[in-house]
């Protein structure tokens, strides 16, 4: 299970990296980065780090 829980983890830090690299390409080519990517950017990152207000 822990395993398991690894490889879910590496999975979620991988599909944020990627992510957030493509919104930054958009936005250092300086073109507007669809609204769409921005939010499952954001989406991605709280799975990885979520907001324990």
């Amino acid at each position: 299970m822990r395993e398991i829980a690894s490889y879910d983890d590496q999975l979620r830090t991988k599909e944020a990296e990627i992510i957030t690299n493509a919104v930054f390409g958009y936005a250092s080519g300086g073109v507007a980065v669809p609204k769409d990517l921005s939010e499952r950017m954001i989406t991605t990152i709280d799975k990885i780090t979520p907001n324990n207000q």
